[in-house]
């Protein structure tokens, strides 16, 4: 680069600061955070100590090079597009997060905020605040690796405790299979014809409990693969019928009557739909062993609900004891728990999924018993996306 394309020196900056000059100058070499100035060529005039380490390099070498030049290519022309506005004065300023190539080290992240300056002789400059977010990302996303690996441990340990209705869901459909097709079989040998139509019948249902016993198998296949979190559009109203099927039978050998009142009018959600299941068949079951000891006929009601303008919900009420108002308060703490047997951690690792999703888990008192536990998602395309 020759000189007739380098910045002016920090001493010819009196038309940028023309107030106060040596007492900016100071504040913005000594920052902890990276510095920058740019002027109407998107061309860097000043930068500071902070922002060449941050990009290992030096303030020498960055002195009147593009600011093009240290982002990554495919965000270069949407900053510049962003950098051309402020510069034409159709906005004060605007916030971005940006990834920076950062010489033999991996790539930096940072919170860019970026602000107009009008100088006194009528010209324009940008001046760029960067902090260097790049650990607390990294720190984030081991938090998040951590939190699903726990989820994933939860899933396997609520597996296992359904295995026994598990094999009778299972097997219902497997049953049914060996009936029909014996069935078959004996008017087959039969060599009445008139029977064709009861064989064709028989055949449909085959057909309709084996995707049946398909299904079960693949949804339980989904809950215990460890895999990353894929986010889809979803209906709330199909999550929970999926649910319950996986757990109609855990349902039935406790007694418990489920009562469903979906909405089929609310619009979908964006989730991993595995991660939303696993929290309503936490509820559900949690619902379940609330009642355990109730000689009251036990029920729990399922519903889908608009929440507000912004969300939809799902709630899981039982008509058990319920729990006292100090009890509601703890019951997503870590460890705590108010069963014989148990680590705490499902509901706590609930509420992590539900956050993770932008959304909200909450328990209240069910009038005029029970507690109904109650899981709100933004709307897929609301505000929130």
């Amino acid at each position: 680069m020759d000189s007739s394309e380098k910045a002016p020196a920090s001493s010819d900056l009196t038309p940028v600061v023309s107030q106060g000059e040596e007492q900016f100058q100071r504040v913005f070499a000594e920052a902890p955070i990276g510095m920058a100035l740019f002027d109407s060529e998107y061309r860097f005039v000043l930068v500071n100590r902070a922002l060449a380490q941050m990009l290992d390099t030096t303030e020498e070498a960055l002195m009147g090079a593009s600011c093009e030049s240290i982002l990554q290519p495919d965000e270069a022309a949407g900053q510049r597009l962003l950098a051309e506005r402020l510069l034409g004065r159709e906005v004060q300023g605007y916030k971005v997060q940006r990834r920076y190539p950062s010489g033999s080290r991996p790539e930096r992240f940072a919170d860019v905020t970026v602000t107009r300056i009008d100088t006194e002789d009528g010209g324009v400059l940008g001046l760029e605040m960067i902090e260097d977010i790049t650990e607390a990302r990294r720190a984030k996303e081991q938090t998040r690796v951590h939190e699903a690996e726990l989820a994933h441990a939860t899933r396997l340990a609520m597996l296992g405790e359904m295995v026994a209705g598990i094999a009778h869901e299972v097997n219902q459909p497997l049953a049914a299979i060996v009936n029909y097709a014996n069935g078959s079989t004996r008017r087959l040998q039969s060599g009445d014809v008139q029977d064709m139509r009861v064989i064709q019948d028989a055949l449909s249902r085959i057909a309709s409990e084996a995707m049946r016993a398909s299904e079960i198998v693949r949804r339980l296949k989904s809950l215990a693969r460890k895999e990353s979190v894929q986010r889809e559009r979803q209906p709330l109203e199909e999550i929970a019928e999926r649910t319950l099927r996986l757990v109609e039978s855990e349902v039935r050998a406790k007694d418990v009557t489920i009562v469903m009142d979906l909405a089929r009018e609310i619009p979908p959600v964006l989730v991993d739909p595995i991660q939303i299941e696993q929290i309503v068949l936490n509820l559900v079951r949690n619902a379940c062993e609330a009642m355990l000891e109730q000689s009251d006929p036990k029920r729990v009601t399922i519903r889908t609900f608009r929440e507000g303008d912004e969300s939809v919900a799902i709630s899981v009420a039982d008509n058990g004891p319920g729990l006292s108002p100090a009890l509601l308060h703890r019951v997503f703490d870590a460890f705590f728990t108010t069963k014989r047997s148990g680590l705490g951690m499902g509901l706590s690792i609930s509420r992590s999924i539900a956050e993770s999703h932008h959304g909200r888990l909450w328990a209240e008192e069910n009038a005029p018993q029970g507690t109904v536990f109650t899981l709100a998602l933004p709307i897929f395309g609301g505000n929130e996306n």
